[in-house]
């Protein structure tokens, strides 16, 4: 059965193969159970620069990225700035403090990029999901995908080295090298921009 996207579903900005993708995911849910469910959302536009998340604030917002990127990011005791993560589009990020804790987020979350972005009151969202069955699937899914993508970053560091770290993020999103800056890049794998540069060069020259 071809499922046709509403007006409302084009406006909430998630595209048609997204759409599909959660259809054929979840078999419970139906094109009408996710525009209740889009009805939750507001757009959120974020300029470059802009601190979406403000470190030490209450934000129990559950959001989806549909276009730019978000990199969350912190200050050391010396004043020294480390960048944790980097969000880009299609994926779904939240302060993990704030919606399972109800504490402040430790990080700044800012715009790297002009984004859109889809928010959610993350406790009307779990009201919404415990009154409409349908959703149990999804839901656990969604969370788990937080947590697992948190322990998953703990492993790489474990597990792999700086190299096999810097591939793996590439092969995830093979364009980041031209959007986000070097010591951004740097610090998400744990190392200096020198380090950075040494595993670049060596990559190009086994190419070679």
């Amino acid at each position: 059965m071809k499922h046709i996207l509403t007006a409302n579903v084009a406006e909430r900005m998630i595209d048609e193969e997204k759409i599909k993708f959660y259809l054929s995911a979840f078999e419970k849910l139906q094109l009408s159970d996710l525009e209740s469910l889009f009805n939750l959302a507001t757009v959120r536009e974020v300029s470059p620069g802009e601190i979406y998340i403000k470190e030490g604030s209450l934000h129990k917002k559950l959001c989806y990225l549909k276009r730019g990127l978000i990199r969350v990011f912190t200050f050391k005791e010396n004043g020294e700035e480390v960048t944790l993560q980097v969000y880009w589009e299609d994926q779904f990020f939240a302060s993990r403090h704030s919606i399972f804790f109800n504490q402040t987020s430790p990080y700044n979350y800012e715009a790297l990029e002009n984004s859109t972005l889809l928010e959610v009151d993350f406790d009307v969202l779990m009201e919404f999901l415990d009154a409409n069955p349908q959703f149990a699937e999804g839901r656990n899914f969604f969370l788990i995908s937080m947590l697992a993508q948190a322990m998953d970053r703990v492993d790489d560091f474990i597990l792999l080295t700086p190299e096999e770290r810097y591939v793996k993020l590439i092969k995830e999103k093979p364009d980041l090298n031209n959007r986000v800056l070097d010591k951004y890049i740097a610090t998400i794998l744990g190392i200096t921009p020198q380090s950075l540069s040494r595993i670049r060069k060596r990559i190009a020259e086994r190419r070679n």
